[in-house]
């Protein structure tokens, strides 16, 4: 249970949305065991799309690859049959580097293999490389090869990762490092458009060059808010797929991205200046969805209030790709319910629809494409200049708790709310776009 605590509480910490399980402690993947190998060490806070792109990457410059990850649940100390594993991976790795993105996780590897990895970095220097969390160096001139290289992957995102790669090469090669340019800092929040030169600072930015391209200056705009973490793990295919469903639907959308949502951060991003210079800024988009855990979803209603727009909710399904969400009984696993269902709701947001699923073992983010459509419908709804009369047909939920139904649910809800009630049954509000086929199908609803 402490486990299942502290995994809870380091996702919603790092707001790392994928539940990720790529290779369990004591297994490796090898690419090509002729070719000297990358051994890349984890816990379960590193993502798998993170781990798939360094595999590509490796795979791609000739590199073997190997893979150990220790999850959080797992036990404290390796066994000794972990041990001889780890030992044999370490024995056939040109280089080892150890993934530590949060204080907690290096903390937990050092007391797991530590003393094995020292004894490894003793027999073999400079094949060892420890990537803990923090602010990456950029001075890059004083520093030896695994210092860079630490430096390149805690930076994260593909261009860097390369570098990171191409360094790795040279050490094994036993060649001069390379010419490589410093790494490239990804902004801890921000804006991204796929058409755009670069990712932007804030809404004005993006305004900014939106009006010089004639195609989108005069659409209605839907800010979809994201996690960094798509970003530094270079998963954002998925990402422009959707942004070009809205595209599709009449609509300029962009991803506002960041580490966590507050209403402090999405209001310097996503609003434009005052025309007076003073006061409370005005949002730039006429719709938002939210494709973020919010931890702080309370705190985020008086924002909404003032703004005044939809907040539609979307959730990824973490459990495996489209068809497996297809013939699942459940749809949304129930240990997401909290993050992806009750957070949102608590922050306003409304109509959650499963938009993406991970696929194996979390590494391949997928856009379900009919889902993604209609959360694109429906904030064109949201978006349209007479979005006062879909405002007007939205009621304040039971419980007063700030989440806003369309009027017709509201009265399906307090009217099953009544019965409920007069049974001595409990009831729970559905998640009207996450059903998966099957259980709609046994629900009548297909």
């Amino acid at each position: 249970m402490n486990a299942l605590i502290l995994r809870a509480a380091l996702w919603c910490l790092l707001l790392a949305a994928p539940q990720v399980h790529a290779v369990q402690a004591g297994t490796a993947d090898r690419a090509d065991k002729a070719a000297p190998v990358l051994l890349w060490l984890t816990s379960d806070i590193t993502t798998a799309t993170r781990t798939a792109m360094v595999q590509r990457l490796a795979t791609e410059a000739g590199l073997g690859f190997a893979h150990i990850d220790y999850p959080l649940a797992g036990p404290a100390v390796l066994d000794a049959a972990d041990a001889r594993k780890l030992q044999r991976a370490l024995a056939g790795a040109a280089l080892v580097w150890v993934d530590a993105p949060h204080a907690s996780v290096e903390a937990r590897l050092r007391r797991m293999a530590g003393a094995q990895l020292d004894a490894h970095a003793t027999r073999s220097p400079g094949r060892l490389v420890w990537v803990p969390a923090g602010v990456p160096a950029t001075d890059m001139a004083a520093l030896e090869a695994p210092a860079r290289m630490a430096a390149y992957l805690q930076a994260g995102g593909p261009r860097n990762l390369q570098s990171a790669i191409a360094l790795a090469r040279a050490t094994v090669a036993g060649v001069a490092m390379p010419a490589l340019p410093a790494p490239e800092i990804l902004p801890a929040r921000g804006i991204y458009h796929p058409d755009a030169p670069r990712l932007l600072p804030h809404a004005s930015a993006l305004e900014a060059w939106r009006q010089g391209q004639p195609a989108l200056r005069s659409l209605p705009a839907v800010a979809v808010l994201v996690h960094r973490h798509h970003f530094v793990d270079g998963s954002t295919g998925w990402l422009d797929a959707w942004l070009r469903t809205f595209r599709q639907q009449g609509l300029f959308a962009y991803a506002a991205f960041g580490q966590q949502v507050t209403a402090q951060t999405l209001a310097e991003v996503l609003e434009l200046t005052p025309e007076s210079g003073t006061g409370p800024g005005r949002l730039h988009a006429s719709a938002l969805v939210l494709h973020q855990l919010v931890p702080q979803a309370a705190a985020l209603q008086p924002l909404l209030a003032r703004w005044g727009v939809p907040l539609l909710s979307t959730q990824p399904y973490r459990a495996g790709d489209a068809a497996a969400w297809e013939a699942s009984d459940t749809g949304l696993s129930l240990s997401d319910v909290p993050f992806y269902l009750a957070q949102p709701e608590a922050a306003g947001a409304i109509d959650p629809v499963l938009v993406a699923a991970h696929g194996a073992e979390g590494q391949e983010f997928r856009l379900i494409e009919r889902q993604a459509q209609a959360v694109a419908g429906r904030g064109r709804q949201g978006a349209a200049p007479d979005r006062a009369a879909d405002q007007a047909c939205r009621r304040q939920a039971p419980g007063g708790h700030g989440l806003q139904l369309p009027a017709g649910r509201h009265q399906l809800w307090r009217l099953v709310s009544q019965r409920a009630a007069q049974s001595g049954a409990g009831v729970q509000r559905p998640g009207p776009g996450g059903l998966p086929h099957a259980a709609r199908a046994r629900a009548g609803l297909d």
